[in-house]
């Protein structure tokens, strides 16, 4: 996927819509140009390049469940995310996990992702906040999420609290520390669907 010139950046809104399945060949480009860019300093680049081979990118049962979400401005992919009741494939191939954060059935946030021209203009955020609406339609207000280092500060601001930190060991060897994290959510929603599904954020 090519760059959002950042030129454009503040003349563009961005919508929130449900993910389709013919999203997940652009969701992983530009996931994978996030995991590239946004995680240098907090990851070195063999660990980078690990992750991306061993955990890669959006899976795509998640964007199946239809509760998988993308951030579209001018055509192109802003960002993603979604939630789902299962722990994502690191997690369920990798021994050793503390029980409390292998925990089935409390719905979980996965693969939230901005591409890097979007980082730090809220669409992380707002991605958010359409995740947490959906779980707490489906009437369950715990949540959790496996943060990677980069996204800490952001679930902090939104409320999260780190239960443990947690060293994943993929199967080359390779460590990556990330925060398992929890958080409750309120019992009204901040942002409201319309009837297409889709949320336009201006």
């Amino acid at each position: 996927m090519a760059s959002i010139h950042r030129t454009d950046v503040h003349r563009m809104p961005f919508v929130i819509r449900r993910a389709v399945p013919r999203d997940v060949p652009a969701l992983r480009s530009m996931q994978t140009r996030s995991i590239r860019e946004l995680s240098l300093g907090f990851y070195d680049l063999h660990q980078v390049e690990a992750f991306l081979f061993y955990v890669g990118t959006v899976e795509e049962s998640v964007v199946e469940e239809r509760n998988y979400f993308v951030a579209e401005v001018g055509g192109w992919l802003a960002g993603s995310g979604g939630w789902s009741t299962t722990g994502g494939n690191h997690l369920e191939s990798t021994r050793g996990i503390p029980a409390v954060v292998r925990e089935p059935y409390i719905p979980r946030v996965r693969s939230l992702f901005v591409h890097p021209d979007w980082a730090r203009r809220g669409v992380g955020r707002r991605i958010m906040e359409v995740t947490e609406n959906a779980i707490r339609t489906s009437g369950q207000y715990e949540v959790a999420l496996d943060a990677t280092l980069p996204g800490v500060p952001l679930y902090e601001a939104l409320g999260y609290r780190s239960v443990m930190p947690v060293d994943l060991r993929l199967p080359d060897g390779t460590e990556l520390r990330f925060h398992h994290m929890r958080k409750v959510l309120p019992k009204y929603a901040t942002v409201a669907a319309n009837d297409s599904g889709t949320w336009r954020i201006a």
